[in-house]
């Protein structure tokens, strides 16, 4: 009796540990696919060849090298 129980207890521990390995790697696969902009003919704005707006950058710093 406890032999079955363990038996069917490592069973439906294996079956859980199946099913959490196929979404987590059907997941990675996901988030690795790349995705690309189309392109797309912008006529120049206001006659300027480059942007024409407000344009910034900013570089972000890991938390642990702030002080």
């Amino acid at each position: 009796m406890i032999l079955a129980a363990f038996l069917g207890a490592i069973a439906v521990l294996g079956s859980v540990g199946m099913l959490g390995w196929k979404l987590l790697t059907r997941a990675d696969t996901k988030s690795s696919k790349a995705h690309y902009f189309p392109d797309v003919k912008i006529e120049p704005r206001l006659g300027a060849p480059f942007g024409g707006g407000w344009v910034s950058e900013k570089t972000f710093v890991a938390s642990s090298s702030r002080k």
